[in-house]
């Protein structure tokens, strides 16, 4: 994927997406290893995923802010 610049190969928006799938996949892993059935594995990771993105969701209004927006709204 290239970047929103141009010049690099992620942008930081992408880094945090793939940040948040790598720990989604660890964290469904490590259900498994405590016993997670087989057919809940993909409703945890999608679950997981949800949450940290929610979590980080500050993180990607600071890389990617919008500028058609003032600070009031």
């Amino acid at each position: 994927m290239i970047g929103a610049d141009g010049t690099s190969a992620f942008s930081a928006v992408q880094v945090i997406v793939v940040s948040v799938a790598i720990l989604s996949a660890i964290g469904t892993f490590g259900l498994s290893l405590l016993g997670l059935p087989v057919g809940l594995t993909g409703l945890a990771f999608v679950l997981i995923f949800a949450a940290l993105m929610g979590l980080c969701w500050t993180r990607f209004e600071k890389v990617n802010p919008r500028y058609d927006r003032t600070d009031g709204n």
